[in-house]
């Protein structure tokens, strides 16, 4: 979405400020701020619990740490503080 400036949510914003600049950083950032909220809301529909399996290592033999996995253990850390 970088260089699709048109089609971009939040330059259109109307609370984007205009001199502003959308970065690769802000991307990630409300790419993670997204993911976050959508396994908090997935997680207060849970009645009884999860089931989460975890494998140590991918497919390429190296170990895993994806996007997901990091924002359920952040979600996580919030409800137990």
């Amino acid at each position: 979405r970088l260089n699709q400036p048109l089609t971009q949510p939040y330059i259109l914003s109307r609370r984007w400020p205009m001199s502003e600049q959308w970065t690769d950083a802000r991307e990630v950032a409300a790419n993670t701020e997204t993911l976050e909220r959508i396994t908090q809301g997935l997680l207060h529909r849970c009645r009884k619990g999860i089931f989460l399996g975890f494998s140590e290592l991918g497919e390429g033999g190296y170990e895993q740490q994806g996007p997901l996995l990091k924002a359920l253990q952040h979600v996580l850390r919030e409800q137990e503080a």
